[in-house]
């Protein structure tokens, strides 16, 4: 039998700023701690200043806190300490310190596995905002949360604010997975995009599987106008049957 989680799953993940913009003003975060079973991705919002840096303690407290991330925000008070030492003392342009006092602000989306003995999976994920999972199995969509459909991300998302003391009441799922299946953990433009081409018959879940595929699919989409100019990031998780010697 393998000797811990990592050894049956595969992950991988790959991001992009904004067109015209540098790799530094890219405000999109992902993390993985495949020993625990956690992943995270995460959205800076641009309007707010240092999202990118809140965005990254986010995922990164997620998947290293240690208690169930799910039933208490422990994680929540580490990522806000995290962020309160990145940011106090710098110094600040006036307009930015401004900016910083109206808080930093990112969607977010956690999600965690934990084998079962029977080749089995149980999985949990917690949304607040607009970053979306999709489980796959095979190339068909099994669900798809928290947006279903194209049309949810029309609505102004609720996104996390690093002036809170807790998280408020998120929404969460859960769910069993085959080994075989996959997860996709998308930001809001790319997950748009591709509940688009579902919804128009044209599905592009093959390609995004094969995840090597994504660079160009982002850059096609782009120049066609169909996908919104805006960070773009996926993590995708593979589930590998258990070995035995």
């Amino acid at each position: 039998m393998t000797d811990s989680i990592s050894d049956r799953l595969r992950w991988l993940s790959w991001g992009r700023p904004k067109r015209g913009h540098g790799d530094h003003e890219y405000e999109d975060a992902v993390a993985a701690n495949p020993i625990l079973g956690r992943f995270a991705i995460a959205d800076g919002a641009s309007e707010s200043a240092f999202s990118g840096e809140w965005a990254r303690c986010l995922v990164r407290s997620f998947v290293e806190h240690l208690q169930d991330v799910f039933d208490e925000n422990h994680w929540f008070a580490q990522a806000r300490r995290e962020f309160g030492d990145m940011v106090t003392g710098r110094p600040l342009p006036w307009y930015l310190e401004e900016q910083l006092r109206q808080g930093a602000h990112a969607a977010f989306l956690g999600f965690s596995l934990t084998p079962r003995p029977d080749n089995m999976w149980d999985w949990h994920a917690l949304a607040i905002g607009d970053c979306c999972l999709f489980h796959l199995r095979g190339t068909r969509v099994t669900l798809s949360f928290p947006a279903t459909s194209s049309g949810d991300f029309n609505q102004l998302p609720k996104l996390i604010d690093s002036r809170w003391d807790s998280l408020p009441v998120q929404r969460q799922t859960w769910g069993r997975a085959c080994s075989g299946d996959a997860f996709l953990l998308m930001t809001d433009a790319l997950a748009k995009w591709a509940l688009e081409r579902d919804e128009s018959r044209t599905p592009v879940w093959p390609d995004l599987l094969r995840f090597d595929a994504l660079p160009g699919l982002v850059q096609s989409a782009s120049a066609a106008g169909q996908l919104r100019n805006d960070d773009v990031t996926m993590l995708l998780i593979e589930l590998r049957p258990e070995t035995h010697d």
